[in-house]
């Protein structure tokens, strides 16, 4: 993801529910997502981005951390029964 002024990255969250490695820029709605080494890799500027994207090469075990976190993360906050009950919690509360 690297773009400078996204809002909520569905990309992003896409690419962490298929246990895709995610790289980011570390802006926007994006770094509220992205948690470096935490929930994927984030950049400031395009050479770090290109330096993670090498190191990406090798399959590591800390890497491979980092993807489940991430698949973790979107399936607790985006996963259509999460946001279905959010919903419904939303419509629950203005119905009062």
């Amino acid at each position: 993801m690297c773009s400078e002024n996204e809002g909520l990255g569905r990309v992003t969250v896409e690419a962490m529910f298929y246990g895709c490695p995610v790289i980011a820029r570390n802006s926007g709605g994006t770094k509220e997502l992205v948690k470096n080494k935490e929930t994927g890799f984030t950049f400031n500027d395009v050479n770090s981005c290109a330096e993670i994207m090498k190191k990406m090469i090798f399959c590591e075990s800390e890497n491979i951390n980092i993807i489940h976190n991430a698949q973790n993360f979107a399936k607790d906050n985006f996963s259509e029964e999460k946001y279905g009950q959010s919903i419904l919690n939303i419509y629950s509360a203005i119905n009062k």
